[in-house]
């Protein structure tokens, strides 16, 4: 009698035209016709995986191997049982991330724990091509995939990286010109009229379609910034500034940089910081400020509503003295230091700049450097200072979404910040940290 070894996640190939490779193709066309039949046929599928591919997308199999003797090992036992499509999506910010789609086990095979096995290698592979997110959309399996760690987020758009040269109006011509030739090659094939979709899955627009996204890391290494390149362009910002024909003292700190992966801007704020003072994101043996938070409740995906709630991670977990304080032009000014730095909650904005939203883009950054303008100096010219500058007419801040400081007068932070009435834990207060 045939005996199973256990199932195991392998990346296809649909450009290969022979051998184990193309057989696995086959057989995942064929769990795809099986499953949305109205995709076209075994051929036209494998073809549309081939263009995929070229676009860039992943394609996994999870292969069942069924040993029918002790001295047959031949990999024509190997059978493709389950697929799933990976691809990449339009970049919000928080990391790069992916799509999956067409997932599909076997339907002889289905409730014996296949799936949750297919999951976890593509969570695996997911993560080896360097992707923080992997993001879906279902209208009948949200309970399944709760359980393997999705939660319910905001739809994103799948990357299309052919089309990003083309206008939106060109992008949508484009694609009913595409539907119209789908209808006529499957008319062809059938003899009957349809619309065939370009997809093996269920539509992102269908009715009662709930997205979800999982995270498969918590941040990502530090990056060392080029300070001299940083303060030449926080200086170009500058003397873009100033209307007036003058020049500037600068104070800037060289902070290295903690991307935020998802909503975690507040724990990328946080690890910056404590770097900067400490020369580390975290003290050793410390627990994951991630974890920590959604432990005590303060936090769903890296998300932190109360700057309080951010002051008791810095103390607890990250080892750093924390103050809340209101905000104003003295606290900013005297936060540019070697010993104390400062986190500022905000409405995120155009090139992430501070505008007033009411809190509809709460945010927070790393004050990193000031700056006051000097009548008595040449225009344009910039004069470095080692301590704060406590006539702030601006303040740089650097943040978790990008490498590039955002450089904003002083009074436009203050009013950014007093104006989040929708977070009003974050309203009007600023979080001071220094080394203990």
């Amino acid at each position: 009698m045939a005996s199973s070894s256990s199932p195991f996640t392998t990346v296809l190939d649909p450009s290969a035209t022979t051998g184990r490779a193309r057989r696995l193709v086959d057989e995942a066309c064929a769990l795809l016709h099986a499953e949305w039949p109205a995709g076209g046929s075994l051929a036209r599928r494998a073809q549309r995986l081939r263009e995929q591919q070229e676009a860039g997308s992943v394609f996994l199999g999870l292969v069942q191997v069924h040993d029918n003797s002790k001295e047959d090992n031949s990999a024509d036992n190997e059978h493709c049982v389950g697929f799933a499509q990976l691809q990449a999506v339009a970049d919000k910010g928080e990391g790069p991330a992916c799509a999956l789609t067409s997932v599909v086990i076997s339907e002889t095979l289905r409730g014996s724990g296949l799936g949750r096995q297919l999951m976890n290698g593509i969570h695996d592979q997911a993560e080896s091509l360097g992707y923080t997110y992997v993001y879906l959309w279902t209208s009948t399996a949200q309970g399944f995939y709760a359980k393997c760690g999705y939660l319910c987020c905001e739809s994103v758009t799948v990357a299309r990286p052919i089309l990003d040269n083309l206008a939106e109006n060109q992008v949508s011509a484009l694609e009913r010109m595409l539907a119209k030739m789908r209808a006529r090659n499957a008319e062809q094939d059938t003899g009957q009229s349809s619309t065939v979709p370009d997809y093996d899955h269920e539509s992102a627009d269908a009715e009662n379609v709930v997205w979800m996204r999982k995270r498969l890391i918590e941040d990502l290494p530090a990056e060392i910034l080029d300070a001299d390149a940083i303060e030449a362009e926080v200086c170009a910002d500058l003397r873009h500034f100033a209307a007036e024909a003058t020049g500037f003292h600068l104070a800037l700190l060289n902070v290295p940089l903690h991307r935020q992966v998802g909503p975690s801007c507040g724990l990328a704020a946080l690890r910056m910081a404590r770097h900067y003072l400490c020369g580390a994101a975290l003290a050793p043996g410390a627990p994951s400020l991630l974890q920590e938070a959604q432990q005590r409740g303060y936090s769903t995906d890296g998300e932190l509503y109360k700057i309080d709630d951010l002051a008791s991670l810095a103390q607890s977990v990250s080892g750093l003295s924390a103050k809340v304080v209101a905000i104003s032009v003295e606290a900013l000014a005297a936060s540019i230091s070697p010993s104390h730095v400062a986190i500022l909650p905000y409405d995120r904005g155009a090139g992430s700049a501070p505008e007033e939203r009411h809190g509809k883009s709460a945010h927070y950054a790393l004050v990193v450097g000031s700056a006051s303008q000097d009548a008595s100096l040449a225009a344009g010219e910039v004069v470095r200072e080692d301590t704060s500058i406590q006539e702030c007419d601006f303040i740089i801040a650097q943040h978790g979404m990008s490498r590039r400081l955002v450089v904003a007068r002083t009074s436009d932070w203050i009013a950014s910040n007093n104006q989040l009435d929708l977070w009003p834990a974050l309203k009007g207060k600023m979080l001071i940290l220094s080394s203990s």
